[in-house]
């Protein structure tokens, strides 16, 4: 819905001074943010709420431009939220269930032919005359912590390392914000609060993805390095280019902090 009269707080006047008081043009400050120019523009003219994509990336924007000029983000973005309707995005369920990872397999038959074979040599003992089988010795603790951990590796293989700014970002008003912006094509797959934010697919340079929830964010990334990040306005590193990474935010003592 669009947004009504500006608010006399005058959010874009605020920002546009900051910027002139720092010398910086539109241009500079777009190629900082990564924010394309024409949505700062707005936010300094404190357009209407519809010229964004979604009412999300408005308020996620001014956080962002509001942090690099060196504002606080949080009146400004509360004045904004008074004098617009910035819905909570719509999380729907996952389409089809989860696919069982198929590099299990292997691991589980080595494991079961492992079992048949001292199966067949216990009965083989067994069978020998004047011959007592020797007791097998039980699995250290040691070996037991490393097969468990490698039965648990998913498909995939281990992600890459996440090189993140800070394991923990400032709070949102007790949610999560999370977005995305494309500089180059990256596959992504995200869920909210263990629903999905969107339909997993490539996103083309220059298009933004936001995820917002209570409690949990998870994202894939199928090329890290192609991808701007912020959580609740501050920018993240998440990889490398080609890199594929998962990355998982929580809620967690009142602050969001990566898992």
């Amino acid at each position: 819905m669009a947004a009504t009269a500006s608010s006399p707080f005058h959010e874009g006047r605020a920002l546009r001074r900051a910027r002139q008081r720092r010398h910086l043009t539109l241009d500079d400050a777009a190629k900082a943010t990564r924010i394309p120019r024409r949505f700062l523009e707005a936010l300094e003219s404190d357009a209407p709420v519809d010229v964004f994509p979604a009412p999300v990336y408005a308020r996620a924007f001014l956080r962002e431009y509001a942090r690099y000029l060196g504002l606080d983000p949080e009146p400004l973005v509360d004045a904004f939220t008074s004098h617009n309707e910035v819905p909570e995005p719509h999380l729907v369920p996952l389409p089809t269930p989860l696919v069982v990872p198929e590099r299990r397999w292997p691991g589980r038959v080595l494991a079961l032919l492992s079992v048949a074979a001292v199966v067949a040599l216990a009965i083989t003992r067994l069978g020998s005359p004047g011959q007592v089988p020797p007791k097998a010795a039980p699995a250290s603790p040691q070996a037991i912590r490393t097969e468990a951990a490698a039965g648990a590796l998913p498909a995939a293989g281990p992600s890459a390392p996440v090189d993140l700014r800070s394991s923990r970002v400032p709070p949102s008003g007790g949610r999560i914000d999370i977005v995305l912006t494309m500089t180059g094509s990256c596959w992504v797959s995200a869920t909210g609060d263990g629903a999905a934010a969107f339909a997993s697919q490539t996103f083309a340079p220059g298009q933004t993805v936001s995820i917002s929830a209570r409690s949990s964010v998870t994202i894939r990334l199928g090329n890290a390095g192609g991808v701007h990040m912020t959580v609740n306005g501050t920018p993240m590193r998440a990889g490398g280019s080609g890199e594929v990474v998962d990355l998982s935010f929580v809620w967690r003592n009142g602050q969001v902090v990566s898992a």
